[in-house]
């Protein structure tokens, strides 16, 4: 009978620690997740590597031998060649230094209105969903009546009434573009305000600021990072989308959509004046949104269990 004890036992410990290795893995945080996401992610590996390449091309482009503004009437429209990497513009002006700052442009205008977007989108969305009722209501509607107009167009009749310039470029798109990040956060609000945690922090007579900033706004974090990364996408894509309309940065200024702007007239002649700043932006945009599904998969709560 002992020796039947002792068999069924062995047989069962492997069981259990097989149990407790699986327990483990469903407790890893956010962090480990993001890891895992990216050692079984090759795409994400690759946008990755991508984006941090565009990042140290953009800040390492004063290392140029070139001034992207300098003109040189006699080496214009020249072919790409060991001198000139990506050839010269219409004005003997060297493309790669151009598309190099170009590039500090667009990643500038991108990541600081993206701050400003998300920054006003957490501020209003948690107000409106800690407070609710009416107030909730009347700022919601608000917000619908915002997206209902096409922002694109709001951005370019604000931004005619003002004098062209990379900082009008950032405010005017950070103000225009934090309705998403609005609703994602009011809705997380309305589930967090149920929570004990806030209910408790009520009953001991901790004020409603100190709960939204304290409480409420740290448990926002995953859900605003994901929001973020796109937000810097589309706010990419507005800037190139702007300045090859000409409402974006004052000549001669480069960034990649105002040089997309100044290919359109020699895209017959010269097509990869054209494709150096559009490939820039494709491939920019494309990692931040491949970098932002993949934080969407590590950061989701039901994961962490």
């Amino acid at each position: 009978m002992t020796e039947k004890q002792e068999l069924t036992q062995q047989d069962f410990l492997p069981v259990n620690q097989a149990e407790i290795a699986q327990e483990e893995t469903y407790q890893r945080g956010a962090f480990e997740n993001l890891k895992q996401s990216f050692r079984s992610n090759m795409m994400a590996k690759v946008a990755l590597g991508v984006l941090i390449l565009l990042v140290l091309s953009a800040i390492l482009a004063p290392l140029s031998p070139y001034d992207p503004d300098a003109i040189d009437a006699k080496n214009k429209l020249a072919l790409p060649s060991a001198q000139h990497l990506f050839g010269t513009d219409e004005m003997g002006r060297d493309y790669f230094t151009r598309a190099l700052y170009g590039g500090q442009i667009s990643l500038l205008v991108g990541l600081t209105s993206m701050c400003i977007s998300t920054t006003i989108g957490v501020l209003y969305g948690t107000i409106s969903g800690y407070v609710g009722g009416k107030v909730d209501t009347c700022l919601m509607r608000l917000v619908d009546i915002l997206m209902s107009i096409p922002s694109f167009l709001l951005i370019v009749i604000i931004n005619t009434f003002f004098t062209p310039s990379v900082t009008t470029l950032i405010l005017v798109i950070g103000m225009f573009t934090w309705q998403g990040v609005a609703r994602i956060t009011r809705a997380q609000t309305l589930s967090l305000k149920k929570r004990d945690f806030i209910l408790a922090a009520r009953a001991l007579g901790v004020n409603h600021r100190t709960i939204i900033l304290r409480h409420i706004v740290p448990n926002l974090v995953n859900q605003v990072m994901v929001a973020a990364s796109v937000t810097i996408a589309n706010a990419i894509m507005l800037e190139s989308s702007l300045s090859f309309l000409g409402y974006g940065v004052s000549v001669p200024t480069a960034s990649w959509g105002s040089m997309l702007q100044s290919a359109q007239k020699y895209v017959l002649d010269r097509p990869m004046l054209a494709v150096f700043p559009g490939v820039f932006i494709l491939l920019t945009i494309l990692s931040l949104n491949i970098l932002s599904d993949v934080l969407r998969e590590a950061l989701n709560p039901k994961l962490n269990k």
